[in-house]
């Protein structure tokens, strides 16, 4: 999962369409330098970017949470996280105390 679930019916998630950019320069950075161990998986991310634009479907801007009535926060997160990983690796706990 690319969320972070905070209550009931409600999460955080980072603003993939936004993000993507970022990522994709970066891979192909990284296939010029690299082209055997990067270039099919650069090729693979700009095959899922044409099929994630042409179903107006990037996450978290999707029919299935509005259909299961889900509030979606989205934050753009590219700066922390580099584009990778879900904003859940981005968490602790930083106090914990019984509810009693």
């Amino acid at each position: 999962s690319n969320f972070l679930c905070v209550k009931d019916h409600s999460i955080l998630a980072i603003e993939v369409e936004k993000v993507v950019k970022k990522v994709l320069r970066n891979l192909e950075a990284k296939a010029l330098a690299d082209p055997h161990r990067y270039r099919a998986l650069l090729d693979e991310a700009r095959k899922d970017l044409t099929r994630l634009k042409q179903s107006d479907q990037f996450f978290p801007h999707k029919r299935e949470f509005q259909e299961l009535s889900i509030d979606v926060t989205s934050l753009q997160l590219q700066e922390i996280t580099g584009g990778y990983g879900g904003i859940r690796c981005m968490t602790c706990v930083l106090n914990r105390k019984p509810s009693n």
